[in-house]
């Protein structure tokens, strides 16, 4: 119990810390990329700003909802869902291969793929 107590504790203090600094995060970032000077440079960096948080709250999501996409998405005895060194990209990507993607699981593999050719392939080869 104590170890949960813990775990809870440190949860609500992240939470509250992503609350307060997350957008000062964000106008940091944007003031640097502007202080940089030309619209390539600009675009540049935030767009590896923008990778950086996608892959954040990606490996985030897939530790979070690890129960919902694992009934969701996928297949039984699909490659899991739930480690939180993985994208939900690259556990899409592992059960394509595999044919144990949902019709749902099919869906987002999709729109990803559309908006990112290859990318649930890259995810799951890399």
């Amino acid at each position: 119990m104590r170890q949960f107590i813990t775990n809870l504790s440190l949860l609500l203090v992240a939470l509250v810390l992503a609350i307060l600094f997350f957008p000062i995060g964000v106008l940091v970032t944007i003031l640097n990329a502007i202080r940089e000077g030309s619209v390539s440079k600009i675009a540049g960096y935030l767009s590896k700003s923008l990778l950086s948080i996608s892959l954040s709250l990606d490996t985030m999501g897939n530790t979070i909802c690890r129960d919902l996409l694992n009934g969701w998405l996928r297949k039984q005895p699909g490659y899991e869902f739930g480690n939180y060194t993985e994208t939900i990209s690259r556990v899409l990507g592992k059960n394509e291969q595999t044919g144990t993607l949902t019709d749902a699981g099919r869906g987002l593999a999709n729109l990803l793929n559309f908006i990112d050719k290859g990318h649930t392939e890259r995810a799951a080869n890399d």
